[in-house]
């Protein structure tokens, strides 16, 4: 089954610094996901980015078949 969560070489920008770059992750459905890292790694960025809060300005983004790009 295709993933729920798609995202290729997305990047996102908060004003010009790049609070995401690169980040390429598929989460298929029922499966359970942890986001660790130390601070300003990107991880509320990161959700932000799939609940479309914040733009993912480069890349592929895909949540549940919504093109977020």
């Amino acid at each position: 089954m295709d993933a729920v969560v798609r995202f290729r070489a997305a990047v996102c920008l908060l004003g010009r610094f790049p609070a995401l770059a690169g980040v390429d992750l598929d989460v298929a459905p029922g499966e359970i996901v942890l986001l660790q890292g130390p601070n300003g790694a990107g991880k509320t960025t990161l959700l932000r980015a799939c609940a479309g809060l914040v733009k993912v300005s480069d890349g592929e983004a895909n949540v549940l078949g919504v093109d977020l790009v």
